[in-house]
């Protein structure tokens, strides 16, 4: 529907003989900005799929990202009245910068558990370190590209804390583990040390042992 003596509402052009449509623009300013409102609506509905089921932690960060960064291209029609999205490209903003927020702090969380389920598979006492060394990187890149967001960085340093002290707890365990591989063997040598000098001093080595015993039988 169309009506007489209007102005249009993006170019702000009007006159006698202007007509807008109902979305209140001019028949120059219609298809161009309608066609840019249905292509960023695209990417965002595609992208609030993805930053819910997204495989990895970097891709659902990314798409809220990108939700934010297309709810702003549509920030210049809100004012100016234009149709967009349901909820407004202010509020889808909000609401994309508070769920990448719990989006990261809940991938974070899952990469610490995980870390420490790779420590009870870890080969080497190496890689067990290396289990919490790399989440401990993850959340460190995350507080640098958090930097003005005080309440977010709070919550970033007590989980940096939390995964730096399983790190430093590992670390001991693997050196109690090598204090107790090392005192193996140390009791090791000193028992065959023992054996060799009893044999020796006996007169007896261990090959010769059991004949000794059979003669002592007859």
């Amino acid at each position: 529907m169309r009506r007489a003596m209007g102005t249009c509402r993006y170019c702000g052009k009007g006159g006698l003989f202007r007509a807008v449509d109902v979305n209140g623009l001019c028949d120059g300013c219609r298809r161009p900005v309608l066609l840019s409102i249905a292509s960023t609506k695209r990417v965002l509905d595609e992208s609030l799929k993805l930053a819910q089921t997204g495989r990895t932690l970097s891709t659902r960060l990314g798409r809220w990202d990108l939700i934010n960064e297309k709810a702003g291209h549509l920030l210049e029609f809100e004012p100016r009245g234009i149709p967009t999205i349901d909820p407004p490209p202010s509020q889808l903003i909000v609401i994309a910068k508070r769920e990448r927020r719990v989006a990261l702090i809940a991938g974070l969380q899952e990469e610490l558990a995980s870390a420490e389920g790779k420590v009870e598979l870890a080969a080497t006492p190496t890689a067990r370190v290396n289990a919490f060394a790399k989440t401990v990187e993850a959340i460190q890149e995350a507080r640098r590209s958090s930097i003005g967001d005080e309440e977010l960085d709070r919550e970033l340093q007590a989980l940096e804390e939390k995964a730096r002290t399983r790190r430093r707890e590992v670390q001991l365990e693997n050196m109690l583990d090598a204090a107790r591989r090392h005192s193996s063997r140390v009791r090791s040598r000193r028992r065959s040390t023992a054996t060799a000098m009893f044999c020796t001093s006996s007169n007896v080595t261990p090959q010769n042992t059991g004949r000794r015993s059979r003669r002592s039988s007859h």
